[in-house]
C-alpha cells in the first residue's frame, strides 16, 4: 500500500494575488501536516515559484496592454495633430495652386494678346520694309536721273534768264505811269494824250495800242494802281520817256486832273524782277552818293 505524500491539486484562480495563494497553501498544508519533510517543502516551493511566474506573466501582460494603450492614445493624438497640420498645409497648398492657375490663365491671356500684337507689329514692319524697298528703288532711279542731268541747275538758270529777257522784250513798247489818282469812268486814252501835250511830245490815238491799270504786286499797297500804255513802237516809247524825264515837276495839274496836286512818274514798263533790281540799285546809289540811276 502506497502512501500519497503530495497533496492533491486544486483549480487555482489566476486572478488571485500571490499572497492569497501562499496563505491558502500554508493553511492546507498545516491542516494535513504540521511538520513537512524536506522533499515536500521543495515541491511546494517549486509550485510557489510556478505560480509566481504565472502571476508575473499576467502582470507583465497587463502592463504591456496598459503601455500599449497609452502609446496608442499618444500616437493617435500625435497622428491626429499631424493630420490636422497636414490638412491645413494642404488647404494652403490648394489655395496657392488655385492662385497659380489663375495667374497662369492671366499669363496665357497676356501671352496671347502679345502674340496678336507681335503679329500686327510684324505685319507693319513687313509693310515698312516693302515701302522702304520701293523708296530705295525710287531713290536709285532719281539718282540716275540726277546724274544724267548734273548740269540741270545751270540749265534752269539759263532758261530763267531767257524767260526774263523775253518778258522784258514783250514790254519794250510799254510805258508805266505811276501815282495818277483813280476815279470812276476815267478816260485813260485822253489822259495819255494830255501827258504828251504836257511834255511837248505829241501822242496820237493811233500811237496807243492799249492802256489799262494793273494791280500792285503787294495787296497791302494803298497807292493808286499804275497805268500801263502799250505803244505802236519802241521809238515812240523812248521818245515819250525821254520827254517826261526832261520835264521837271510833272504832276496831275499839268495833265488837267482835278483834286490835290500830286507828282507823276513815267518809266519803262519793267518786270517784277527788274523792278526789284532797279529799286536795289537806287538804294545802293543813294548810299554811295551816286547822282543818277536809270534803265536802258
Amino acid at each position: 500500500m502506497s502512501v500519497q505524500r503530495t497533496p492533491p491539486k486544486f483549480a487555482s484562480n489566476p486572478d488571485l494575488p500571490a499572497t492569497a495563494l501562499l496563505v491558502e497553501d500554508t493553511v492546507i498544508n498545516m491542516r494535513k501536516r504540521k511538520q513537512p519533510d524536506d522533499e515536500d517543502m521543495d515541491h511546494r516551493m517549486m509550485l510557489l515559484e510556478q505560480k509566481l511566474d504565472r502571476q508575473m506573466a499576467i502582470f507583465s501582460s497587463k502592463m504591456d496592454e496598459m503601455i500599449s494603450e497609452s502609446i496608442a492614445n499618444a500616437l493617435k493624438s500625435a497622428i491626429t495633430s499631424e493630420f490636422s497640420k497636414i490638412s491645413s498645409t494642404l488647404d494652403a497648398i490648394s489655395e496657392s495652386v488655385m492662385e497659380l492657375r489663375n495667374d497662369n490663365a492671366s499669363l496665357k491671356k497676356s501671352l496671347k494678346d502679345m502674340d496678336v500684337r507681335f503679329t500686327e507689329i510684324e505685319q507693319s514692319l513687313n509693310f515698312c520694309n516693302t515701302r522702304q524697298d520701293e523708296f530705295e528703288k525710287d531713290l536709285i532711279t532719281l539718282k540716275k536721273q540726277i546724274q544724267l542731268t548734273s548740269d540741270l541747275p545751270d540749265y534752269v538758270q539759263t532758261l530763267e534768264y531767257k524767260l526774263a529777257v523775253m518778258q522784258q522784250q514783250a514790254r519794250e513798247c510799254n510805258i508805266e505811269i505811276s501815282n495818277v489818282p483813280e476815279k470812276r469812268n476815267e478816260n485813260l486814252v485822253n489822259m495819255v494824250i494830255s501827258l504828251g501835250t504836257a511834255v511837248k511830245q505829241q501822242i496820237l490815238v493811233s500811237d496807243i495800242v492799249a492802256v489799262h491799270r494793273v494791280p500792285h504786286a503787294s495787296q497791302t499797297d494803298k497807292r493808286p494802281k499804275n497805268i500801263v500804255v502799250k505803244l505802236t513802237s519802241r521809238i515812240a516809247r523812248d521818245n515819250i520817256v525821254a520827254a517826261c524825264r526832261s520835264k521837271k515837276n510833272l504832276d496831275t495839274e499839268g495833265l488837267g486832273l482835278p483834286g490835290t496836286v500830286q507828282k507823276i512818274y513815267v518809266n519803262e514798263h519793267l518786270t517784277i524782277q527788274n523792278k526789284i533790281l532797279f529799286r536795289e540799285c537806287r538804294e545802293r546809289a543813294k548810299s554811295s552818293d551816286y547822282k543818277y540811276v536809270w534803265v536802258k
